[in-house]
């Protein structure tokens, strides 16, 4: 009982955890799961230097940022989810492992980007995010329709090439059965002919002579 009430607890202190951790955490965890780190930065960089309107300049130091953080969140996810109770990995995260990246980055942020432009991108961070993860579900949801489709393929081709072998080998077993008909018959026919040859060959036998 006390084992029950202790997983209750735990599952309802996980929820209040996930409730007051900031949106862009969320967001930043749960893009993981559909989508690459590359796919993420090419359109972090993109979404940037258009609604910031990022210098040449600022866009390599944002571009080497956003590269950067993103593979570290892919690792750091990973690591949570393959061992999320695992001491080690505890140890080796001081707090919240996502929060304290968010803060990082941001830092970053704030050397690469001129005064006027991080006040900007800190006003538009989270619709960056929330068109990043909308660009990446819709990217998802076509990997998997072209999936889908292939293995629908795949599966018609399948059915096709079965169709055509067992097509193939009914030919050939009515072949088979054909040709043994065929020799049975020339059997049969060879058999006739000899018994007729046999019989033509027997010498007539003579009828016996009348008594006179």
């Amino acid at each position: 009982m006390r084992k029950v009430l202790f997983l209750l607890l735990l599952g309802a202190l996980s929820a209040v955890s996930l409730m007051a951790a900031p949106k862009s955490v969320l967001e930043d965890s749960s893009l993981v799961r559909i989508s690459t780190p590359e796919a993420r930065t090419a359109f972090l960089d993109k979404a940037m230097k258009d609604r910031l309107g990022l210098s040449d300049k600022e866009y390599a130091k944002v571009a080497a940022i956003n590269a950067k953080y993103e593979q570290q969140l892919q690792d750091i996810t990973i690591a949570n989810s393959t061992n999320p109770f695992d001491d080690q990995v505890k140890k080796k995260q001081k707090g919240n492992p996502f929060e304290n990246l968010s803060a990082a980055r941001d830092k970053e942020m704030k050397k690469a980007l001129s005064c006027k432009r991080y006040k900007n991108y800190d006003k538009q961070r989270l619709e960056i995010r929330d068109a990043l993860k909308e660009q990446m579900l819709f990217e998802k949801a076509e990997r998997d329709r072209v999936a889908e489709e292939l293995a629908r393929r795949a599966a018609l081709e399948l059915a096709q090439a079965e169709a055509l072998a067992q097509e193939q080998a009914q030919a050939h077993a009515d072949s088979v059965a054909a040709a043994q008909r065929e020799i049975k018959r020339k059997h049969a026919a060879m058999r006739g002919n000899s018994w007729v040859m046999s019989v033509k060959q027997a010498p007539a036998k003579k009828s016996p002579a009348k008594k006179k």
